[in-house]
């Protein structure tokens, strides 16, 4: 009973510190907006800000294991046991994926949807503004969860 307990901390824990380290963040991203936005129109430089957001965490993230990253992105696109092939007949080339690989692609676009409009509501709208509508946004992505697998809560985790 104490493990369950001990996780469900770390859990809360975690979420609590990603809350503020997202508040930190809106913070930050307001005082570059104030500090470049265009002078005359005062648009937002959100574009640039999420490009190079991404640009510069990238070769982080690849550095910290690059070979067991590789081997797993090649497990998941070459030895999936589902593969779909495509013939494209203009082009007289033969596309095999695997489902997971069609998958994850869904999941980048997607992703990809999603930082973009939230990177263009911060220019748009407060920092508050932001956060509330991004922590309503994960409240309802877990509460999907729970119910879509069928995961059992708890009443204090409800609260």
């Amino acid at each position: 009973k104490d493990e369950g307990k001990l996780e469900w901390m770390a859990g809360l824990l975690l979420i609590t510190s990603g809350l503020f380290a997202g508040v930190m963040l809106g913070h930050f991203q307001d005082r570059i907006y104030r500090t470049y936005a265009n002078k005359v129109t005062g648009e937002k430089p959100y574009q640039e800000f999420f490009f190079f957001n991404h640009a510069f965490s990238l070769p982080m993230i690849l550095g910290i294991d690059y070979n067991r990253f590789r081997q797993q992105l090649r497990t998941w696109i070459w030895d999936s046991p589902v593969q779909l092939a495509w013939y494209i007949p203009y082009l007289n080339i033969q596309l095999q994926l695997s489902e997971l690989s069609i998958l994850m692609l869904g999941c980048v676009i997607f992703q990809y949807g999603c930082a973009k409009s939230a990177y263009a509501l911060s220019a748009s709208t407060s920092t508050v503004a932001l956060n509330i509508v991004l922590t309503t946004r994960k409240a309802c992505t877990i509460l999907f969860s729970v119910f879509w697998f069928g995961t059992r809560f708890t009443f204090w985790q409800w609260l």
